[in-house]
């Protein structure tokens, strides 16, 4: 399988530590594209990333393994978003 080049840009994005959030990815590689190469739904992908506090580790290193970067950006990413939004709550 050949994989997707704009996961390139996403791996510099990351190593840059200039990826805002899960859904400024999208902006780089379209859901569908990454639907595709994860096997999963469409509609469960796009509600994850839009809360990514959802997301299994599993599916978190597993989009790691597809950008190529270390799996500790994407959990850190998460965890990030999760805390904005828990403190946007109260």
């Amino acid at each position: 399988m050949v994989k997707d080049k704009r996961y390139k840009v996403l791996k510099t994005l990351f190593e840059g530590n200039n990826v805002p959030s899960f859904e400024y990815m999208l902006e780089i590689v379209p859901l569908s594209t990454i639907r595709q190469d994860l096997k999963t739904n469409y509609s469960s992908l796009k509600k994850k990333m839009e809360h990514p506090e959802l997301f299994s580790l599993k599916e978190l290193f597993h989009i790691a393994d597809l950008i190529e970067c270390n799996s500790d950006l994407l959990v850190q990413l998460a965890t990030k978003e999760y805390s904005k939004r828990k403190r946007n709550k109260k």
